[in-house]
């Protein structure tokens, strides 16, 4: 006896039997939710036989669009925080440079759309960071959370500034480092090479995104002050650990679901390379990290 969904034969005590056809009971899939249907099944269609839970297809008959509140009826999309949005209006519909959510019926209240073609929705402009002395106290708490991961030697004095937010940048950048070196003539005709950092961020973002964005730029900071020598995809991958460190700080929904989305990122550097500096952190610690990079503490 064969199973009529993938035409292989049925060991015993593996059966289920639905309206005059034999199956396999883990071929019996809810399409929606892609668990085995146990209970109840609402319909087979056409000659697939495809089945589905009635709570499923409850589910999806009450589906309502995020962005334009019509019923959605056929396939959808799906971003990371369970938005779902018809398929008209595929991107390049705004999205959240910050968490990432389409924008939306309820996140477009009190919006920011600057010119620089960066969006900050209306919840995560909740708790926007829009002045120098923010920005003062937020630096040392993220020096905290480095520190408490053991990157330590980042000059404290290192000036925090809001970046002209009328200028496109590439891909839309929240933060960037800004090195420059000056060489100083000593006694004894000896000269010295002095860097200097500016960290500029985007203005407006969350707070915990802002943390995130500026534990990066340090990490690039704590990469030159120890002159370690990386290629550039190392370079971002290391630096993102600082990101990293900071969601797992918070350890809420947001952060957690902003650090999930770090790991999807195709990206070889701020993606595959981040993925292999996290993958050493969880198993051996920064210890791990160090050892990796060939950076004695």
């Amino acid at each position: 006896m064969k199973c009529v969904k993938c035409n292989i034969e049925i060991e015993e005590n593996n059966s289920i039997y639905i309206d005059g056809n034999y199956f396999h009971k883990n071929c019996v899939r809810c399409t929606h939710c892609n668990e085995e249907i146990d209970g109840e099944i609402e319909y087979i269609s056409g000659n697939d036989n495809n089945f589905i839970h009635k709570k499923c297809l409850n589910f999806l008959k009450n589906l309502t669009c995020c962005i334009c509140l019509e019923k959605i009826k056929s396939e959808h999309y799906t971003d990371i925080w369970g938005n779902r949005f018809h398929i008209a209006h595929e991107m390049p519909h705004e999205i959240c440079s910050v968490c990432l959510s389409v924008i939306h019926n309820k996140n477009k209240i009190n919006m920011k759309k600057y010119n620089n073609g960066i969006i900050v929705c209306g919840e995560c402009n909740k708790s926007a960071v829009t002045n120098e002395v923010h920005a003062f106290k937020l630096k040392y708490k993220v020096f905290d959370i480095l520190k408490e991961n053991k990157i330590f030697n980042i000059p404290d004095n290192i000036p925090v500034k809001f970046m002209d937010m009328s200028i496109k940048m590439k891909d839309k950048c929240l933060g960037f480092n800004r090195k420059t070196e000056k060489i100083v003539n000593k006694k004894n005709n000896i000269k010295n090479k002095i860097i200097y950092n500016e960290i500029y961020m985007a203005y407006g973002l969350p707070e915990m995104e802002f943390e995130s964005v500026l534990a990066h730029e340090l990490m690039h900071v704590w990469i030159t002050q120890n002159n370690i020598k990386l290629d550039h995809n190392n370079v971002e991958g290391l630096c993102n650990l600082g990101s990293a460190f900071v969601y797992k700080k918070y350890n809420n929904e947001k952060s957690k679901m902003l650090l999930n989305a770090m790991f999807k990122l195709k990206d070889k550097a701020y993606g595959k390379k981040f993925k292999k500096y996290m993958y050493i952190y969880e198993e051996k610690g920064i210890e791990g990290v160090f050892e990796y990079i060939g950076f004695n503490q």
